[in-house]
């Protein structure tokens, strides 16, 4: 589930509810810079007590990697009860070696380790062999949820699910498995 603006009711109420066909709480990145520190802490205690677990988002590590924060990033998620992290390049291209080092070393500090391919705004159609290879890649180091990007999807799909590249899902898919 992924929070864009709930109030702390309404989620528990989506909690009390369907909790336990959730298996993730994602609070939107907005969290981190409009709402106050107590609020997104409340939400995150309100999903450990439904067990689901909650993870950070990817854009927060993009903004710690330019800030060249990335250690208190993850001293941060870590002692604020976060369970999984993400790691992304929708706005910001990390290093490969920097990535790879930093699935080790989250999976290693004990973070479940999502990984999320592909650009939010793409302006060319994914070669599904490359994004194939990077997953494995990623999934081989430590990563236990890939996400693909849903610009990737849109551009691949359009709006009726019958682009020009909509086969191009389908190849992805066949390479490394919708699971």
């Amino acid at each position: 589930v992924q929070d864009k603006g709930a109030s702390l009711d309404a989620l528990e109420a989506l909690f009390r509810t369907v909790g336990g066909w959730i298996d993730y709480y994602k609070p939107s990145s907005m969290y981190h810079a409009v709402f106050e520190e107590a609020f997104t802490f409340s939400k995150l205690q309100l999903a450990l007590h439904y067990d689901i677990s909650p993870f950070m988002g990817g854009n927060v590590l993009e903004l710690a990697y330019l800030q060249g924060a990335l250690d208190a990033h993850l001293d941060y998620t870590k002692a604020h009860g976060w369970k999984a992290i993400e790691i992304s390049e929708t706005y910001v291209q990390l290093p490969e070696p920097l990535k790879l080092q930093l699935i080790e070393r989250y999976a290693a500090d004990g973070l479940e380790v999502f990984y999320e391919w592909g650009e939010k705004k793409p302006t060319q159609p994914l070669d599904p062999d490359v994004a194939a290879a990077d997953i494995e890649r990623y999934l081989s180091a430590g990563v236990s949820v890939a996400i693909l990007e849903q610009g990737e999807i849109d551009l691949l799909v359009g709006p009726d699910g019958q682009a020009h590249h909509a086969d191009r899902l389908k190849a992805l898919f066949e390479r490394v498995g919708p699971e």
